[in-house]
C-alpha cells in the first residue's frame, strides 16, 4: 500500500512542473481564463521551436542522444558479458564502474576549463572520437587491468563530453532560452538511454555482445562526424 502515496505524490509534482512550465502557479489556475492558457501552450510550442532552430542545437541533441544510447549498451549490457563470457569475478563489476564514476567526476573541472582556453568543439570532438577506440577495446578486452584502463577512459570521455557539450549549448542558445534548452537536453539524455537499454536487450538476444559494442563504436563515429561537420561557432579559443 505504500505505492499509493508515492504515485499520488508524483502525479502531484508532475502536475505543478507541467502548471509552471506553462506559465504561472497551481494557485492561480483557477483565476487563469481558458485563452490565457492556450497563449501560454502555444508560448512554449513557439519556444521550444526557437530552441530547435537555434544553431547547433540539432547537431548538439544527435551527439546527445547517440551518447546516452551507447552508454546504456555499457551499463546493462557489458556486466553480463564479462561475467558469463569472459568468467570474470562478479566483484570486480563494481570496481569497472567505481573506475568508470570517478574519472567521470574528476574530468569535469579541468576539461571545464580547457574548454574555456580551446573552445567548446575540440574536446567534445576528442572524446567522442576516443568513444570508439573505447568500445573497441572493450569489445576485445579479455583482462582485469585492461578492462578497467577502458572502463576509466569511458569515465573520462562522459566527463568531457559533457562538459564540453553543455557549455556549447550554453553558447549557442539565447539567455532567454537556456532555462527550456537546458531541461530539453537533460530529457533527451534520459531518452536516450531508455532506448539504449531496450535495444541493447533485444539485441543481445540475436548478437554477441562484443558485437553490440563494436556497433556502438560504429554509432560514436558516425557522432563525430556528425559534430565534426555540423557543430559551428564555438570552437575559437577564448580567454582564461
Amino acid at each position: 500500500m505504500a505505492i499509493i502515496p508515492a504515485v499520488i505524490g508524483l502525479v502531484a509534482f508532475l502536475l505543478f512542473i507541467t502548471r509552471t512550465a506553462f506559465g504561472g502557479s497551481l494557485f492561480k489556475t483557477v483565476s487563469r481564463d481558458e485563452g490565457s492558457s492556450t497563449r501560454d501552450v502555444f508560448g512554449f510550442v513557439k519556444d521550444l521551436r526557437k530552441v530547435f532552430r537555434t544553431e547547433n542545437v540539432a547537431s548538439l541533441s544527435v551527439s546527445r542522444v547517440t551518447f546516452s544510447f551507447t552508454l546504456a549498451f555499457f551499463r546493462t549490457l557489458f556486466p553480463l558479458y564479462a561475467v558469463n563470457d569472459l568468467g570474470l569475478d562478479p566483484a570486480f563489476i563494481p570496481v569497472v564502474f567505481t573506475l568508470y564514476g570517478l574519472l567521470n567526476t574528476f574530468t569535469r573541472l579541468p576539461s571545464g576549463k580547457l574548454s574555456d582556453r580551446v573552445g567548446r568543439k575540440k574536446p567534445l570532438l576528442s572524446s567522442i572520437l576516443l568513444m570508439v577506440v573505447v568500445n573497441l577495446g572493450l569489445s576485445s578486452a579479455r583482462e582485469y587491468t585492461s578492462i578497467g584502463v577502458f572502463a576509466a577512459l569511458y569515465g573520462a570521455c562522459h566527463g568531457v563530453r559533457a562538459v564540453s557539450e553543455w557549455a556549447f549549448l550554453g553558447d549557442s542558445v539565447p539567455v532567454e532560452l537556456r532555462g527550456l534548452a537546458n531541461s530539453y537536453f537533460a530529457n533527451i539524455f534520459d531518452i536516450g538511454t531508455s532506448l539504449g537499454a531496450l535495444i541493447g536487450g533485444i539485441l543481445a538476444t540475436l548478437l554477441p555482445i562484443t558485437t553490440i559494442l563494436q556497433i556502438a563504436a560504429i554509432i560514436m563515429f558516425m557522432n563525430a562526424s556528425i559534430v565534426s561537420l555540423s557543430a559551428h561557432g564555438s570552437s575559437q579559443k577564448r580567454a582564461a
